[in-house]
């Protein structure tokens, strides 16, 4: 591929212990050996930071084609025979190993269906006679009726599978086992983060030496911030009263615009003005995080969503229930929605640093104890 493919340490090691094509002494790591042997390139090097893991892309060479086009064609050995054949079954075991809850991911994947209902039937009909939409729509009957699914983490944590592409139309008529399905997912789910980002700067500033006095400022923004944050919608904090629908799902549109702005954008917005004369200290963080590359601040909310989801599906999953991650959702069968909203609720109590986010409808309540309770 022109772009490259990640290319594991595990894979390089299996295509050496074959090729054995590296100088002796040279270059005892696989991927190295392949590389100083001229059978890949590196197109990328590997980037990590603390909200996203990107792997090294390489490609083949020349080289690597023409010796990979031999071994095809030559007879191999018994052992190499063997491996090849069960490539697949190691690859899967290898994945399941390392993202734990893969394997009952894609078994509750297989579980789903689409409904009967003439409701049901009449969304696909639209769906396909949409240019924009036939495609995905397709993509997903496909994987439906084959049960062939795909699972993948992105580097921010977030799990995709093959229902991510799933039209807005066609969820409500999935199944999971014959039962009908609740989407379970957090209402203003990055805003919930804004605490999130003025405690990390406490801590930073906690662990620089910084005296308390000093952090005062930014503890009373981090509390009023939770308030906000847990009393509701976001998006209807923030316009007028009485409000239509409308009117709101524009307001929400136009703050996820100016959030992920560069902060030049931003600052020319009356709306983003009025944010910042309410928050002068998180708008401050947020316009440092985005100094360098304004899309920085997209990666820190989307992985500290991907960290909540992912947890509240294993929860979900050590109790046996099923339930399939979809961005900032999870979808469930009706009877497990209690559960669910719950799971999430909690992971993102923990994530958020205290927001009592209202999941699927339900605003999240935590137990009651000294810190989160008074008299």
């Amino acid at each position: 591929k022109a772009r490259g493919v990640p290319f594991s340490n595990r894979m390089a090691r299996q295509f050496s212990a074959q090729l054995r094509t590296a100088p002796e002494g040279v270059a005892r790591e696989p991927l190295a050996a392949l590389v100083k042997a001229g059978l890949i390139e590196l197109l990328s090097p590997a980037k990590v930071d603390p909200f996203a893991r990107h792997s090294a892309r390489y490609r083949l060479t020349p080289e690597g084609n023409r010796v990979l086009k031999a071994l095809k064609d030559c007879t191999l050995a018994n052992g190499a025979q063997r491996k090849q054949k069960a490539a697949p079954e190691r690859l899967e075991k290898g994945l399941n190993h390392r993202w734990p809850f893969r394997a009952q991911l894609l078994r509750d994947l297989a579980k789903m269906t689409l409904a009967s209902s003439q409701m049901a039937r009449d969304a696909v009909d639209s769906l396909l006679a949409s240019k924009e939409t036939k495609p995905c729509t397709k993509a997903v009957l496909n994987a439906i009726t084959t049960r062939e699914h795909t699972v993948r983490v992105q580097p921010s944590g977030q799990i995709t599978t093959s229902l991510n592409s799933c039209p807005r139309l066609l969820k409500p008529h999935l199944q999971i086992d014959g039962e009908a399905v609740a989407l379970c997912d957090i209402a203003s789910a990055h805003w919930a983060f804004l605490p999130r980002l003025v405690s990390d700067r406490i801590e930073y500033c906690r662990r620089r030496g910084d005296d308390e006095r000093r952090l005062e400022p930014l503890n009373g923004e981090l509390h009023r911030l939770i308030e906000l944050c847990s009393s509701g919608s976001f998006y209807e904090s923030t316009i007028w009263e009485g409000a239509t629908a409308d009117d709101i799902k524009r307001r929400k549109k136009l703050l996820n615009i100016l959030l992920n702005s560069p902060p030049s954008k931003a600052e020319n917005n009356r709306v983003w003005h009025s944010l910042r004369r309410q928050f002068p200290l998180c708008v401050s963080i947020i316009d440092s995080i985005k100094r360098d590359d304004h899309r920085s601040i997209s990666r820190q909310l989307q992985a500290f969503t991907a960290a909540a989801i992912n947890r509240a599906l294993i929860e979900m999953q050590s109790g046996g229930l099923p339930a399939i991650p979809d961005t900032d959702c999870l979808i469930v069968r009706e009877r497990d929605r209690e559960a669910a909203c719950a799971a999430i609720g909690r992971a993102m109590f923990t994530e958020t640093r205290g927001v009592r986010v209202t999941v699927g409808g339900v605003r999240y309540s935590p137990p009651c104890t000294a810190d989160t309770c008074h008299g």
